[in-house]
């Protein structure tokens, strides 16, 4: 199924760009339960994380641990534009400490409240806490 959808994104022309250069948004692919995709070796899942986005398409990649997107083979971290993490327990801070820029305190983050989320912002040399919705 994947090959299949990558085929058909990969034959569509780059998605246009406003005045501001923000790309049109043409699709977003959820993989909920990503966990059990990423260590899975999967070649067409690493090519659509990395070659999608001028076409106009997002991968949302959903999991219970951060750390499972540090695989031995391939980091998808690396590829992470915007990183939303709720409260969750973090054995290793040095992965989520890349993608958010800055230190994680993981006795914090295990204790965030519901609907809060750490995230990182433009312009900011440490991970900032949001308010995601409200319970």
């Amino acid at each position: 199924m994947l090959d299949r959808l990558y085929a058909e994104i990969m034959a569509l022309p780059d998605a246009s760009l406003d005045a501001d250069g923000n790309r049109q948004m043409r699709l977003i692919i959820v993989i909920d339960e990503a966990h059990h995709y990423l260590p899975c070796k999967q070649p067409t899942l690493e090519k659509m994380v990395r070659e999608v986005r001028s076409k106009g398409v997002a991968i949302w990649l959903l999991s219970q641990s951060p750390d499972d997107f540090d695989q031995p083979r391939y980091n998808f971290a690396r590829e992470m534009g915007l990183a939303i993490v709720f409260s969750c327990v973090l054995e290793k801070p040095k992965m989520l400490e890349a993608v958010l820029g800055g230190k994680v305190n993981p006795k914090r983050l295990s204790q965030l409240p519901a609907g809060v989320a750490l995230t990182r912002v433009p312009g900011s040399d440490a991970p900032v806490e949001v308010q995601a919705w409200q319970p």
